[in-house]
């Protein structure tokens, strides 16, 4: 849930992005949802993160509560 969550780091996102989600997919991840951040600078620092997952096996979504966002992760 990102809706009040901390400002992530550029590099810790590409972090993220290039040595952790390819141990998370190797393990079975499949699907990121996010909750839509009220904050436009969080807003940034997800959209960031998406960008540099693309090319990834992940598929990634924003939703606006997180009721939605478990059922779309409950279809895969």
């Amino acid at each position: 849930n990102t809706q009040n969550a901390e400002i992530v780091k550029p590099s810790d996102a590409d972090w993220v992005a290039t040595y952790a989600n390819p141990i998370l997919i190797q393990e079975g991840l499949r699907r990121i949802a996010f909750i839509i951040p009220n904050s436009v600078l969080l807003q940034w620092s997800v959209d960031h993160f998406m960008q540099e997952t693309t090319g990834q096996q992940l598929t990634m979504q924003y939703f606006d509560n997180i009721d939605k966002a478990k059922a779309w992760i409950a279809e895969s």
